[in-house]
């Protein structure tokens, strides 16, 4: 279909109160497919592209990047480029959650490298992006010719007091239990489930799924109609490979009853079956070019013998009942738990099921610690800084694998954003520490090497960076299961023809590789690479010595060269053991969880005929699945939570849709099997220790005298620092750390002014409702200090406010405008605001507390004797306000006089107007000179500054007070 001259709107209705709008035909004419979803005034474009031209590989190639734009935000990036870098966190969490939801419904075979990119072009501040993200997605790839059977629909669902919310507004969200994403197509299939809950219901969490598919539909039905009429036709591609049934009945000979053995052979580990089934492979694919060589290659053969392998594994459950390694379908690996593992750690933890060990340590550290938030993440997810995280590493040993370690990956990120979720709701809201916690797996029942191999290859020139071009690799060294291979870089000039002699090398480190990702026969390998910059394609096709290469020249991991989200296929249960070993080692640390939690993973293996996955012929629920049982599965459904509810939840559908039916029983069975988990932990550790460790860290409070507090801090805060680098200390203004005082919130607006939330009341105040964070939609009053006045810039609901020191009155015109403007539409008002004594002052004296963070009980110790140190000096006498007092000259000064009234005294000013009753312009005017010597009255320090306030002038009449002399007294 030609383009579309004027834009294409289609409205969705079914979303409660709220539109989501999908347009097209306007932005991106030359992408296959584009559209644009808006929902409130936050709105995203998706773009979607696919080669002509299929790619070697056995997997789809498929990259999903969505990127936060801060000028859709209204803002300009704050790192020193300014402009937008390298993916946030965030940012690919939901790139994953998006590829998730569109990768099982491209079309069996399809081999053609595809890229769906999403911009944020506005976003509200309400409204969360990302599942608009998926709609925006699904109906740019339903409208290209990208052959795809969508399409899908999303929503986000939230559960607050009792009722299940569609498309919760952010400020919504954060009063909800529940925060799950659900993906579905048409007849009701379930393709993805994203969630995370505060330890909900299992019943509440089930209806949340159920409403959330039936509001798919809607959306599903409005982007069908929209393709119906405006829709590209579907090109014509090449399908899955077909091979003749001469061809699979050899193949079929040849590896069945060999394959039966290795999976009936419940003595296998993963490292034993694997070598079985690749010496099977080795043999099968060799016979099968001898007696094909005219049809069939390497390749081609290794990928029927795959095929032939998944058939059979799949075959056998249902056939046998009974699993690979000898479980039924509900049974548990064994399991052992171990805590305390190093003194000087925290807390740690060592938790083994089947082949999968992780070890987890906790780390607790100041508030200063928390891991701040991107502005943008900020403004969409209402989260300024996270107290608790959790890192996830899976090193190549894991695997018996040989890897350079590097940045963090994409897989790497969503295990360990999954498991965090897992976590967040049993840890303490208000833990004035910041945990990290650490997930570190040891062993890894993961899946065969080769399929590392064939997803590198699934998308590696889309990920291909400026490199020069890279071609022999020559092999310096090999052993019985490797390859030692050194690459060498030459010129554009330089590049050698086809089978030309090798050329010499230029100096590169040499890597091993396993000998299955080598081709067998040549010792040397042509890459044909080119850079991106240099605006010409990829020749040639993407080889295992390419893919290789490659890795070698650029440091790329293999799961960050992967599409994206292929990795999500890897190693399911190390990310709910991550679950599990980090509720063990929180409790080793007394960090005072609310319970244990635990996590588990459950697969499927399913029949149905041809791709109607809405009626399961046979299907099978796998509890605590393998690695193999994950690849060669349907779903990779992974649940944590505690005894009492759920905590988080991710599915990943391999499928085009899973029915409701099943997604159900996949709930019921992680839930049984997470509580049989807890039981298996609490034999070794039930409860937070109640005895904190020795190097338990410890926040206490410290009041420092307003008129002290430069000496405390030092001449640009040189007593801190020293404090810090001598002793590990950390101090900070109590108001820093967000609390200030008895919960009181302090953030500054950038004009001048301060608000105070006053935490344990349910009043509110005045507007800009995207300064509300997480968990603090609570009281505003808006303020400014200036010279010790209190001074009220905006509207401020004080209902029955009563007058203190330092807090001006509230007349009662000021109440009744007060209690009209509250009335208006942009004020955010709670369903508490009419409670009577709902405003507490906050005394200016609070301004003296600082918190004091020292990592254990010895450095606190030390801390108080140099803060000692600091703030000792000789002893100052009590000045009784009001008292009469010899005061010494010590400096003369335009404006006033310096004094002391003892000795050891820091000079306080008396200034010209209160030096005589008539005006003098300068003290010299009185004969006032350096040495000597007058009578003040005392009345007490500025709440503010914290200096004396003296007069001379009061005393110019009736003697009013006792005289003083603080000189003789001293002496």
């Amino acid at each position: 279909m030609g383009r579309l001259l004027s834009m294409i709107r289609k409205e969705v209705a079914g979303l409660l109160w709220r539109s989501l709008t999908i347009s097209t035909g306007k932005y991106a004419r030359f992408a296959d497919g584009c559209a644009v979803a808006a929902l409130g005034d936050t709105s995203v474009m998706v773009t979607t592209v696919s080669k002509n031209k299929p790619s070697s590989s056995s997997f789809l190639p498929l990259v999903v990047d969505y990127r936060q734009k801060a000028a859709a935000a209204g803002r300009i990036p704050t790192n020193f480029l300014r402009r937008e870098l390298g993916p946030t966190e965030r940012e690919v969490l939901t790139s994953r959650v998006i590829d998730r939801s569109l990768r099982p419904l491209f079309p069996e075979g399809y081999c053609y490298e595809t890229q769906v990119m999403c911009n944020l072009l506005a976003v509200d501040g309400i409204n969360d992006p990302d599942v608009i993200s998926i709609n925006a997605a699904s109906a740019a790839l339903s409208l290209s010719d990208i052959p795809w059977n969508g399409p899908v629909g999303a929503v986000r669902l939230g559960f607050v007091e009792n009722e299940v919310i569609v498309n919760p507004t952010r400020k919504e969200l954060s009063h909800s239990t529940l925060n799950l994403i659900v993906t579905a197509t048409r007849q009701s299939l379930v393709v993805m489930l994203e969630a995370s809950a505060e330890n909900i219901l299992q019943q509440d969490f089930l209806k949340a799924i159920k409403i959330g598919v039936k509001e798919c539909q809607s959306i599903v039905q409005a982007i069908q109609q929209l393709q119906k009429h405006y829709g590209k036709a579907k090109r014509e591609v090449e399908g899955h490979q077909h091979f003749s049934q001469e061809i699979l009945e050899a193949a079929r000979s040849f590896s069945d009853m060999r394959l039966r053995e290795i999976f009936r052979d419940h003595s296998h580990d993963k490292l034993s079956r694997d070598i079985a089934v690749n010496s099977v492979r080795t043999d099968v694919v060799e016979k099968l070019k001898h007696s094909f060589s005219e049809t069939l290659d390497t390749n081609t053969a290794t990928e029927l013998f795959n095929q032939i392998c998944k058939e059979r594994f799949r075959a056998m459950i249902f056939e046998d009942n009974i699993r690979c390694d000898g479980r039924s379908m509900e049974q548990l690996r064994n399991i052992s738990c171990e805590v305390d593992m190093y003194k000087p750690l925290h807390g740690s933890s060592l938790f083994q099921r089947g082949q999968t060990q992780v070890f987890s340590t906790v780390t607790i550290d100041s508030p200063d610690s928390a891991l701040k938030m991107d502005p943008v993440s900020m403004l969409t997810s209402g989260l300024k800084e996270k107290n608790f995280f959790l890192h996830y590493e899976f090193p190549p040993y894991a695997t018996k694998e040989v890897g350079r370690v590097g940045p963090i990956g994409r897989r790497e990120l969503g295990h360990g954003a999954l498991a965090e979720k897992g976590l967040r709701a049993v840890i303490p809201k208000d833990f004035p520490f910041t945990i990290r916690l650490t997930s570190e797996v040891l062993e890894s029942n993961g899946y065969d090497d080769e399929v590392r191999l064939f997803r590198l290859k699934t998308s590696l020139s889309m990920f291909l960076r400026p490199i020069q071009r890279v071609y022999p690799l020559e092999v310096i060294d090999h052993g019985e299961d490797y390859k030692m291979i050194s690459s060498r870089q030459v010129s554009m000039k330089d590049k050698p023809k086809k089978n030309e002699e090798k050329m010499e090398p230029v100096k590169s480190a040499p890597a091993f590789v396993h000998w299955k990702e080598v081709t067998p026969d040549p010792a040397i390998f042509c890459v044909d690479f080119v850079s991106v910059d240099e605006d010409v394609a990829v020749c040639g096709e993407v080889t295992d010595a390419d893919i290789i290469a490659e890795v070698l020249n650029n440091n790329i991991q293999a799961e960050d060269v992967a599409s994206g989200d292929e990795g999500q296929f890897v190693s399911s249960s190390s990310s709910m053991a991550s679950v599990c070993g980090g509720s063990l080692a929180l409790m080793d640390a007394g960090v005072p969880i609310s319970s244990a939690a635990a996590g588990v993973a459950i697969g499927l293996i399913s029949c149905y005929p041809g791709n109607d996955t809405k009626h399961l012929e046979d299907y099978k629920l796998l509890t605590d699945i393998l690695g193999i049982e994950d690849y060669m599965g349907d779903m990779d459904f992974k649940l944590a939570g505690t005894k009492k509810g759920i905590t988080a939840l991710q599915a990943d559908v391999k499928i085009p849709g899973v029915p409701l039916k099943v997604i159900m029983e996949a709930v019921q069975q992680g839930t049984d099997a997470k509580s049989a988990i807890i039981d298996i932990m609490n034999d070794t550790i039930s409860n937070p220790r109640k005895q904190h460790k020795e190097n338990w860290p410890i926040i206490e409070k410290l009041d420092v005298p307003a008129h002290k507090r430069s000496k405390f801090i030092g001449p640009g805060g040189s007593n801190l620092r020293r404090l810090m680098v001598e002793t590990g200390v950390q101090i900070r203004r109590e108001f820093e750390n967000g609390l200030f005082g008895n919960g009181v919130f302090v953030g500054d607006t950038g004009y001048g002014c301060t608000y105070y939330l006053i935490t344990p009341l349910e009043v509110v105040a005045t507007t800009e409702e995207s300064l509300f964070q997480e968990g603090q939609v609570r009281t505003r009053i808006t303020i400014e200090r200036c010279f010790g006045v209190w001074k009220k810039r905006f509207p401020i609901l004080a209902l029955g406010m009563s007058e203190v020191e330092n807090t001006p009155p509230v007349a009662d015109e000021e109440q009744a405008a007060i209690e009209q403007a509250v009335q208006q539409p942009n004020l955010v008002a709670h369903n508490k605001i009419l409670q009577e004594d709902a405003v507490k002052a906050v005394s200016q004296l609070e301004d003296n507390i600082f918190s004091v963070f020292a990592p254990n009980n010895s450095a606190m110790d030390e801390a108080k004797e140099m803060i000692e140190e600091f703030l000792t000096t000789e002893r100052e006498p009590e000045l009784e306000f009001g008292g009469i007092y010899t005061a010494k000259i010590v400096e003369v000064r335009d404006i006033g006089v310096m004094v002391t009234l003892y000795p050891s005294m820091v000079p306080a000013l008396l200034h010209n107007t209160q030096l005589d009753q008539r005006k003098v312009n300068h003290p010299s005017a009185l004969g006032l000179e350096v040495g000597s010597e007058m009578q003040v009255k005392y009345f007490g320090r500025d709440p503010v500054s914290g200096m004396m306030r003296l007069s001379r002038k009061v005393l110019q009449g009736p003697a009013s007070g006792v005289l003083h002399n603080l000189s003789d007294r001293i002496s």
